[in-house]
């Protein structure tokens, strides 16, 4: 980060005049292509790639100036070739700067090239300063957005930048994977003596090489004039500093693609690449010190911000909403969960996640919009008023990745919640969704820990989605006339299966989008009668009453009929595909799936076979499967009970996962046989 400069520092100025290092150059001339390489359209060790990266360059190294203090320099060209139309959307590029305080990163020497061979000629198109666009996400973070022109299958593309960074204690991490195969990645740091970072690997993939060397470097140190104890003008001086940088490059080749499995959080946490984390600095004629941040320098920051901290002391224009709210209500549970209310009433969430407010709360209230920061801010301010312990709490969503405690870093908080601590119980609260209760959090939430800030402390809390999403069928049904099966089905939905339910069928005020759906989703179903209960409020759970034929379920040959009696609530299918996962499965929140059958056996048959019962449990019970059959005279009852008991499994649990799940796909599969008397 940029540094006051102080007369008496060692450095006040230097300058760079000489040093070498490894060969850091991309591997081919920006703008240069050849004709093979555009009529190149397919990769034998990739059939199936969209798009290939030709080649991906960064290098990173140290600057000084008098004005910024140590900056560091961020350089990257890559390379990509369009193989088919999926492959088009690499055509978009995007670019993200941050800031904070009077630190900020900008970029330079912007550059893009499409090149296609029209009638054996190759082609180049620029890109244009009309596709360039500074989208502002936040108050520290703006993504710099690119559209390159005449892209199409067989296009080479091509763009390179720079960008010039203040935060001096933070090295850029790097991918050498992405989701299309890479051909070549190759990343460089020139790093001075005075900066140690651990270098942190990511991913399953091996490295391809790694070179480090010393490399010398001569600094001027310029002293300006000033005056003694005596009062005497002292002239200005220069010094030769010689100092070492250490310089590393990393090289991968012919990384394949990374390929998003179910049930994982960001991607960008588990593909292959480099992080970096400070260790220490240790300046010339300064103490050593191990870091130069903490959280709690972090939490000042914030709450010294005029996008944060501030506007917590802002709360004149709730006081209407807070004296209706006092007069109504005492119990603090109560209050809380009526201001919860009325603030996810009142604002329409514009889908930014942010943790700072976007202009002030009084406004986003008066507008009735606002990101994840204004609505849950305001939030925060109500509660307060009604005097209780609320505070706001920034952290990380599933697509933005996980947040690492060791590593100190604002910019990788992307959202805000609510904290309340009622009689030693907390809440974490997220007024952004209206069909979410104020007991969950919405999904994109349930990402390992976030940060509770206020005005004396801050702490992790942690953010696993601790109900468990629950849902019960009960089916009813016998045959007609017609070997059709007839009777009710009740499906009750509590927690998070409750939430998606609602979520689902938002504006569908009559039902009938929701009746298309289970019908269009289960072949032979035909719904008689559909009613709702408790949807406007889904805490004791919402239940669905349906009356129905359901025909096409039954396959007779001969004398004997068989059936599956999962109807449509079978698990058919297992997730997890591949033999081995190198990262975890997260689910985000417990799961507990009940269904039950009762069945009138048709007169004149009888049972001829039923599937085995069978109860099945993984290690620590980490995940049950219960499936059990009863026969009474005429009547069978079928119940399958599926349970997920803990929302993260570790890669070494993934073989044990992948087999439970085939054991509930093939018992879901098995049938009941009938047989005529």
């Amino acid at each position: 980060m940029k540094k006051a400069i102080h007369l008496c520092a060692i450095f006040l100025l230097l300058v760079v005049v000489s040093g070498s290092v490894l060969a850091q150059r991309p591997p081919a001339r920006f703008g240069s292509v050849s004709e093979d390489l555009l009529e190149k359209n397919f990769y034998e060790e990739y059939p199936d790639a969209e798009a290939v990266v030709l080649f991906d360059f960064g290098k990173v190294s140290y600057t000084y100036s008098s004005n910024d203090g140590f900056q560091i320099l961020i350089e990257r060209q890559v390379r990509i070739k369009i193989l088919n139309k999926d492959g088009l959307e690499w055509g978009d590029g995007k670019v993200e700067l941050y800031k904070q305080s009077s630190s900020r990163e900008t970029i330079s020497k912007l550059n893009g090239i499409t090149h296609n061979l029209d009638d054996g000629k190759i082609v180049s198109t620029k890109l244009s300063n009309r596709a360039v666009f500074h989208d502002v996400v936040s108050e520290n973070r703006t993504e710099v957005k690119f559209a390159l022109p005449a892209v199409r299958e067989g296009s080479v593309i091509e763009y390179s930048y720079t960008v010039t960074s203040d935060f001096d204690r933070i090295i850029p991490s790097w991918n050498f994977q992405t989701t299309i195969p890479v051909l070549y990645s190759e990343y460089n740091t020139r790093i001075p003596e005075y900066f140690t970072f651990k270098v942190l690997m990511k991913g399953y993939l091996p490295l391809g090489s790694h070179q480090e060397k010393s490399t010398p470097e001569t600094f001027i140190h310029l002293e300006p004039a000033y005056n003694d104890e005596r009062g005497n003008r002292v002239s200005s001086q220069t010094h030769r500093i010689n100092l070492t940088s250490k310089t590393n490059q990393w090289i991968s080749e012919n990384v394949p693609a990374f390929k998003r499995e179910p049930y994982m959080s960001s991607a960008n946490d588990f593909m292959s690449g480099l992080e970096f984390e400070l260790s220490n600095v240790n300046f010339p004629g300064s103490y050593f010190k191990n870091v130069t941040s903490t959280w709690d320098d972090m939490r000042k920051t914030l709450i010294e911000s005029e996008y944060f901290g501030r506007q917590m002391g802002r709360s004149g224009f709730l006081s209407s909403l807070v004296k209706t709210i006092n007069e109504s209500y005492t119990d603090p549970r109560i209050k809380m969960i009526e201001a919860y209310s009325a603030i996810q009433d009142k604002m329409n969430w514009n889908e930014r996640n942010r943790i700072t407010i976007t202009t002030t709360l009084r406004e986003a209230f008066n507008k009735g919009e606002g990101s994840s920061a204004d609505i849950n801010m305001l939030l925060v301010v109500l509660l307060r008023e009604l005097g209780l312990k609320a505070n706001p709490l920034i952290l990380s969503t599933r697509e933005n990745g996980m947040i690492h405690p060791a590593r100190i870093m604002l910019t990788k908080f992307n959202y805000l919640i609510a904290h309340v601590q009622i009689d030693g119980t907390d809440y974490l609260l997220d007024a952004t969704d209206k069909n979410c209760p104020y007991f969950l959090l919405p999904f994109r939430c349930l990402n390992g820990q976030g940060r509770v800030i206020s005005e004396e402390f801050s702490d992790w809390v942690d953010l696993t989605g601790t109900h468990t999403s629950n849902s019960v069928t009960m089916a009813n049904l016998t045959f007609d006339s017609d070997n059709l099966l007839a009777g009710s089905i009740q499906k009750m939905s509590r927690n998070y299966a409750a939430y998606y339910f609602k979520r689902g069928i938002s504006g569908d005020t009559d039902y009938q989008n929701r009746r298309k759906s289970l019908e269009d989703n289960f072949t032979g179903l035909q719904i008689n009668d559909y009613q709702v209960e408790n949807l406007d409020n889904i805490a004791p759970g919402v239940r669905e009453n349906l009356n129905v034929n359901i025909s096409n379920v039954l396959n007779a040959t001969g004398d004997l009929i068989f059936f599956n009696p999962m109807l449509n609530e079978r698990i058919s299918d297992n997730p997890f595909k591949i033999e081995d996962r190198k990262y975890p499965v997260d689910f985000g929140y417990l799961t507990d799936n009940t269904y039950i059958l009762n069945l009138e056996v048709p007169e004149g048959y009888e049972v001829d076979d039923l599937p085995e019962n069978i109860r099945l449990a993984m290690p620590d019970n980490s995940a049950a499967f219960n499936y059990q059959l009863t026969v009474m005279g005429n009547k069978i009852q079928v119940m399958s009970k599926f349970q997920i008991n803990k929302t993260l499994f570790p890669y070494n649990d993934y073989k044990f996962l992948k087999s439970f799940y085939d054991e509930v796909v093939k018992k879901h599969s098995e049938q009941i046989v009938l047989k005529k008397l």
